[in-house]
């Protein structure tokens, strides 16, 4: 007589699988992105915010110099891949920072101000879908010591988790409908190689390959998800490496 056998060699988890049976809450969105976005990830406001959901981006960016511009230094930058024209130092340090302001803000999609003595913000839609990417040189002319440092943000507002759905191949191609959860407990996908505590704080990554992913880790990569917390150690499952989060966002 035969007998029926089976495997319980099951996954423990899915990106974007609802995790436990309490309370949850769920909305539906579209994405109004250019991209996909994956299950399990952090998602951001849409451009419309009450119907729309996208990926996080780096969309502002400073540029900061370590010293006043002198004589003969010359500055240039991109944006983006889209280069300005150098700029070379012109009367005094505070003219030839609004000079190269000007170049930037006439950039097409970009704004940009002098927010500080040695200070350029910049800034671009995220809605085109990349990250802003600031390529910025000097070279130091006369007595010049001047250095320059990058650094980038997003403004962008954290709506949620993205459900997985059943038979869909892990994403959410554009215009189509998402389910985020704002309230109960997700396997959300992490950064590779990443060990949450319980109850530990959850930052989401906003740039690169990982953007929407999980993490530990406070960086110039990462953003803080004030609403969630680690609720499980990682797992390592179907090649992802997940973890129990518990979102309750207002």
């Amino acid at each position: 007589m035969s007998q029926l056998s089976y495997s319980n060699d099951l996954a423990r988890g899915r990106a974007g699988l609802i995790a436990d049976t309490g309370p949850r809450r769920v909305e539906s969105y579209l994405n109004g992105g250019v991209t996909a976005i994956q299950f399990g990830r952090g998602v951001a406001r849409g451009t419309d915010a009450e119907t729309q959901v996208e990926n996080i981006y780096q969309e502002n960016g400073t540029i900061t110099f370590s010293a006043d511009l002198v004589a003969a230094d010359v500055v240039s930058i991109s944006i983006n891949g889209v280069a300005i024209t150098s700029t070379t130092y012109g009367g005094d340090h505070a003219t030839t920072m609004a000079a190269i302001e000007a170049k930037i803000e006439a950039l097409t999609g970009v704004s940009s101000s002098v927010s500080g003595a040695r200070v350029i913000s910049v800034s671009r839609p995220a809605t085109d879908g990349a990250d802003l990417v600031i390529v910025a040189t000097i070279v130091n002319g006369g007595a010049g010591t001047a250095t320059i440092a990058l650094a980038y943000t997003t403004d962008q507002l954290f709506a949620g988790i993205s459900l997985g759905e059943q038979g869909e191949d892990g994403e959410f191609v554009q215009y189509t409908e998402v389910p985020v959860m704002t309230q109960g407990v997700v396997w959300g996908e992490c950064v590779t190689g990443q060990t949450p505590a319980v109850d530990g704080t959850v930052y989401v990554v906003s740039t690169g390959a990982n953007r929407g992913k999980f993490s530990t880790v406070n960086d110039t990569t990462t953003e803080a998800v004030s609403a969630a917390v680690f609720k499980s150690a990682a797992i390592v499952t179907e090649g992802l490496t997940l973890a129990k989060i518990e979102i309750n966002k207002p």
